[in-house]
């Protein structure tokens, strides 16, 4: 019986030569990652379809492209209201989701005090995350702003918003700069050449 040792030298991400990066980057593109906030947009959507009674179906995006088809449970006349009356509408019906009462504190912070004038935009699906207001940006600009969009045209924007922001997080995710990111936060060490080195028991 023999034993051999084997002695490398690692290098840190930016410690490689910019062909052993450009290597580095592309073996781990091969090998393919999970896009990371998957579920927290599929929750983020499954709320907002929930809550504006819309169904959005046969959807899919990537770091090039998406695609979706939805329809509202709603009546037509309802989908066709624009302007200030969808804004009478939206006030009705979501107002009490969309926006929640400001909290006043006194000084000793023991006592609080729900206003019945003011009010603070909280976004009612994941517990605020980026998604959320992404989605709702548009329907937002609109209570501030109402224009001739009718609640379909509304919710398609909305949902534009949403997916394009998608496509865009998926791209930055298989970036480089994103891949650098990664390899310091995990401490990923590599040979020379940019192969990742993975330390065996």
């Amino acid at each position: 019986m023999r034993t051999v040792q084997r002695t490398y030298t690692l290098f840190g991400i930016t410690e490689l030569e910019d062909e052993a990066r450009q290597k580095a980057y592309t073996d781990w593109l091969a090998k393919g990652n999970d896009y990371p906030y998957a579920s927290e947009n599929c929750d983020t959507l499954e709320a907002f379809c929930n809550l504006f009674r819309i169904a959005c179906t046969n959807y899919c995006y990537d770091s090039c492209t998406y695609a979706y088809r939805f329809h509202t449970g709603h009546e037509e006349e309802t989908e066709r209201l624009s302007s200030v009356r969808l804004l009478a509408y939206l006030y009705n019906n979501f107002h009490a989701e969309l926006y929640k009462p400001k909290v006043y504190w006194t000084k000793d912070r023991k006592k609080r005090r729900r206003s019945r004038i003011s009010v603070t935009c909280e976004c009612p699906f994941t517990g605020g995350g980026v998604s959320d207001e992404i989605i709702l940006q548009p329907l937002m600009d609109f209570m501030r702003s109402p224009d001739t969009r009718n609640f379909k045209e509304l919710m398609r924007d909305c949902l534009e918003n949403f997916f394009r922001s998608c496509r865009d997080d998926c791209e930055y995710c298989e970036s480089e700069e994103y891949f650098t990111d990664e390899s310091h936060k995990n401490n990923w060490e590599y040979l020379i050449d940019g192969t990742l080195f993975i330390e065996t028991a």
